[in-house]
């Protein structure tokens, strides 16, 4: 069973579609605060996620076209 199958009867799924959804104003809400709580995203990744330059440059190849 998918999540919806088995979430559904507990949760309303409005708030199923919410979490499913990527809104532009959520995404701006979150962009915003790792600015404001952590100057940035790079700075966030290297402090919060602990990814170093040289795991970055990695992840970037990965899924960024050039």
């Amino acid at each position: 069973a998918d999540f919806d199958d088995r979430y559904q009867s507990i949760m309303n799924p409005a708030a199923l579609t919410a979490m499913y959804e990527v809104r532009p104003a959520y995404l701006a809400a979150a962009l915003d605060e790792i600015d404001s709580q952590h100057g940035g995203m790079q700075q966030y990744l290297a402090e919060k996620m602990g990814l170093d330059e040289s795991c970055l440059k990695h992840l970037q190849q990965l899924y960024l076209e050039s």
